[in-house]
């Protein structure tokens, strides 16, 4: 199951770089997963307004969570094998809380606020994935002025029993709007300094999912995994490595798009 895709910047006349969307090439094994498909059937008693508005009151549930550092309320809303995409990726409720340390502990000052935009269920009911905003700001050592970064989350639900919980949270890097095009080079840019001043660089991409899952209803789908870049610079081959979440859903005419990503960043993902 893997993928391969190569970022070949253009140069607009300012100079500033302009990204072509990455031509992906997709064997059959790789989304053969994908390929099945359920007839994206509504399951019988589902109320699709009554669940989507469920996803978004468990979100916002998530986020006053975070925000208030309640830790057992935040824990709470984690299903058992949790998967957090944070600075490195991180498995089951005790280490996703670990994963948010920073913000339980304050340390540095810092302060999170998150409000939920918008959320899909699965016409079988049993998955969903919601996307908000997010601020957050901190007081780095040495400065008298925190610093505040604005950006966007993505997650995934799956529903129990018990209700809807958090099966993977990441940072957004590719907007739903953005349909099958990914372009995860701004992000790979910010967190791997070597790539920073490389805005002509060619960067090859491997995508590799280790683990799929598909609602029953067939039309929505996620996989988590690794991804390996490389890069050139000055004759030097520069590699790295890390773990995604991609969230796939099928348009009107039953294709497969990819719908949002986030990853983490470079040479910190150990498998």
């Amino acid at each position: 199951m893997t993928r391969r895709e190569s970022l070949t910047p253009t140069l607009s006349r300012n100079g500033r770089g302009r990204h072509r969307p990455p031509t992906i090439a997709l064997g059959w094994i790789v989304l053969s997963w994908l390929a099945v498909d359920a007839g994206a059937q509504q399951a019988p008693g589902i109320d699709m307004d009554a669940e989507q508005a469920a996803v978004l009151a468990a979100d916002l549930a998530y986020q006053r969570a975070a925000k208030s550092r309640d830790r057992q309320a935040f824990h709470a809303l984690l299903a058992p094998d949790a998967v957090f995409f944070g600075d490195r990726i991180q498995r089951g409720r005790i280490d996703y809380v670990a994963g948010w340390a920073p913000l339980f502990e304050g340390k540095y000052g810092f302060h999170y606020r998150g409000e939920p935009l918008a959320a899909t269920v699965a016409r079988s009911g049993e998955l969903a994935w919601s996307l908000g905003d997010v601020e957050t700001s901190f007081t780095p050592p040495g400065s008298d002025e925190p610093t505040v970064v604005a950006s966007q989350y993505m997650t995934l639900w799956t529903r129990g029993e018990d209700g809807w919980k958090v099966a993977a949270s990441a940072s957004l890097v590719v907007h739903p709007e953005l349909g099958s095009a990914r372009d995860p080079r701004t992000g790979l840019m910010t967190a791997w300094p070597e790539l920073a001043d490389q805005i002509d660089a060619a960067i090859e991409i491997e995508w590799l999912p280790e683990t799929t899952v598909r609602a029953a209803s067939g039309e929505l789908a996620w996989s988590l995994g690794e991804y390996r870049a490389e890069f050139r610079k000055a004759g030097t081959v520069h590699t790295g490595r890390g773990a995604f979440v991609a969230v796939w859903q099928k348009d009107g005419e039953g294709r497969w798009q990819l719908a949002a990503e986030g990853f983490t960043p470079p040479d910190i993902y150990r498998p």
